[in-house]
């Protein structure tokens, strides 16, 4: 998924604070579903959508 969205910006949509992205992003976080819905919504996707990869069909 590319939107061309800055972490800063994917931050204030999603509410969730830069850094927490950041330890999210290099796997050194584990978000709560209340996150991950967060995250989701501010990209206009679903959950399941930020847990698949490119190549898994939905």
């Amino acid at each position: 998924m590319n939107l061309s969205m800055t972490q800063t910006e994917l931050a204030k949509r999603s509410g969730v604070a830069g850094s927490h992205l950041s330890h999210i992003e290099n796997a050194r976080g584990n978000p709560t579903l209340e996150i991950m819905e967060s995250i989701a919504a501010a990209l206009r996707c679903t959950v399941p959508d930020l847990l698949s990869s490119a190549n898994d069909p939905i």
